[in-house]
Order: C-alpha cells, then sequence, then structure tokens
C-alpha cells in the first residue's frame, strides 16, 4: 500500500472521529507545511503559527 492510500485510509478515519489518525496526518506533514511556509513567510515564530492554525 502506497503514501496516497494510507494517507486516504486516515482521512477517512479523521472524518470518522478518530483523533489518532489526526495526529499521526499532522505528524507527517506538520514540517513539510513548515518548510513550504517559510518560503513565503520570513518570522520563524509566525511560520509555526500559521502551520499550527492549518492543523
Amino acid at each position: 500500500m502506497g503514501d496516497r492510500e494510507i494517507d486516504q485510509q486516515l482521512v477517512e478515519r479523521v472524518q470518522g472521529g478518530d483523533k489518532h489518525a489526526f495526529d499521526l496526518l499532522v505528524i507527517k506533514y506538520q514540517r513539510k507545511l513548515a518548510r513550504l511556509l517559510s518560503q513565503f513567510i520570513r518570522d520563524s515564530a509566525e511560520v509555526e503559527d500559521v502551520t499550527q492554525e492549518a492543523c
């Protein structure tokens, strides 16, 4: 099973109320999102805030 299928299953579990599945998605994507945001936002504290809000 590939990453895309695993992510799809996790999203479906989150939609069903599974908080652990949400935590797994956040752990997987939070750092990637922060790196992307840092290309647009120079203040590291702001990057952290926006990343948290997005999650």
